[in-house]
């Protein structure tokens, strides 16, 4: 089936203050490989709705880099076909809590290189209150697509 998501990180601070609350927003840019990785066929045989691919893996700064943290989720087929769709649903664990991303994207597309939009949709510690979007990217010269290139546009951080 898919491979991974993955991710790299790059901090830039771009506002501050909501609701008489200190806050900010944060681009973050991350590296992810997956090191672990599963396919659940159900249904019928071969791709079908309702399908899993869970995954669970490291999070750095760039490919190579330092190691930040981890991220699990898994992606359901939707749809099968020429415009198959999947759902994906990711959570980062990061130093200072969590982040929690979404998103149905078109199949061959988002396996095929292209980059996908997701929703971030919430999370906990200092992500508590965040919402925005992103993007990502699986590259596909990696075997079984195990890594993935993110970028994430937060509003709302809590300072530290």
């Amino acid at each position: 089936m898919r491979g991974g998501i993955a991710g790299a990180l790059a901090i830039v601070v771009l506002l501050a203050a909501s609701c008489g609350k200190e806050a900010k927003a944060e681009t973050l840019t991350f590296y992810e490989h997956d090191t672990q990785q599963t396919n659940v066929d159900l249904g019928k045989k071969g791709d079908s709705p309702g399908d899993l691919f869970v995954f669970s893996g490291d999070v750095f700064d760039r490919k190579g880099g330092t190691k930040l943290g981890r991220l699990g989720g898994h992606c359901e087929t939707i749809s099968t076909g020429s415009h198959g769709e999947t759902r994906c649903l990711a959570i980062f664990t990061l130093e200072g809590g969590q982040i929690v991303t979404d998103a149905l994207y078109d199949t061959a597309a988002v396996f095929g290189g292209k980059i996908g939009p997701l929703a971030i949709t919430g999370g906990t510690g200092v992500y508590r209150n965040v919402r925005g979007h992103g993007t990502v990217q699986v590259p596909t010269d990696v075997p079984d697509q195990a890594d993935a290139n993110f970028v994430l546009n937060l509003t709302d951080v809590a300072t530290r």
